[in-house]
């Protein structure tokens, strides 16, 4: 899987009366996030009733590692203790279920911008939502270290290549963040994303799409600019046409990473 754009300046906009700061900085130290998800996918035709659920539990680990030459950071994030479980009319995964992926995204925090680049193989393609998920934490938008004033915001774009039912997918997604005027700092966060994807199945084509809304928020403590918790809601229309039948499905969902314990480097 290629590496996604390069250095990404941080467009972080000050009102004009700047109250008083708050600090975040990037620390070095082992993170860990417990990863609590849910996934309720119902077919959207006259009687249907019965939604396919699936919950994910992970454990995900960030690594962050000063530069020995400047003021840089490397964050390093992997996932374990992954369990999948699936209920109601929900295909089966169409690989042996893993339970670690090492070292799924890293990011080059610098005081010039940061470098992201995905780790994760194309043929784990299935689990690309969890890259979605590490991106959530490290926020690569910011710089290592801000100042938050009151009422600030900033946006990005953020690109993900998986698959899906025999589709190579691609979910692009604007996401915008804005401040509070509270402590500890929380940051809303409202994203729309567009999924689009094609492949086949036996001879019939297969074409993927729908747009996504997301809302929730991200809170930092302690000045670490790293987040204590994340917690969002998606809702989203998904198009899937095989061959010349055109079915669609609501899928909404909740996640909630919640900081476990860091460990000082």
């Amino acid at each position: 899987m290629p590496p996604s754009q390069g250095p990404i300046a941080s467009d972080v906009k000050p009102p004009a009366n700047v109250p008083t700061a708050r600090y975040l900085r990037l620390s070095a130290g082992l993170y860990r996030y417990r990863l609590i998800e849910s996934t309720h996918v119902q077919l959207q035709e006259p009687g249907d009733t019965v939604p396919g659920i699936v919950r994910t539990d992970a454990l995900v680990s960030v690594l962050v590692v000063p530069s020995d030459t400047d003021s840089s950071f490397l964050a390093l994030v992997s996932i374990d203790s992954i369990r999948i479980r699936r209920d109601g009319p929900v295909p089966p995964p169409s690989m042996t279920p893993l339970v670690r992926l090492d070292s799924v995204l890293r990011v080059i925090f610098t005081p010039r911008g940061n470098v992201t680049q995905v780790l994760l193989t194309d043929s784990l393609c299935t689990y690309s939502e969890l890259v979605t998920i590490a991106q959530d934490l490290l926020v690569s938008k910011i710089p290592n270290e801000v100042t938050v004033p009151a009422n600030i915001s900033y946006s990005d774009t953020l690109t993900v290549r998986g698959c899906r039912a025999g589709a190579t997918i691609e979910t692009v997604s604007v996401r915008k963040l804005s401040s509070s005027e509270g402590i500890p700092v929380e940051l809303a966060l409202q994203q729309q994303s567009t999924i689009r994807g094609s492949g086949s199945i036996r001879r019939d084509s297969l074409i993927i799409t729908g747009p996504v809304l997301t809302s929730g928020t991200v809170m930092f403590q302690e000045g670490n600019r790293l987040p204590s918790h994340v917690k969002t809601r998606s809702d989203g229309l998904i198009t899937v046409q095989l061959g010349s039948k055109e079915t669609v499905f609501r899928q909404v969902s909740t996640r909630e990473l919640q900081r476990d314990s860091v460990v000082p480097n």
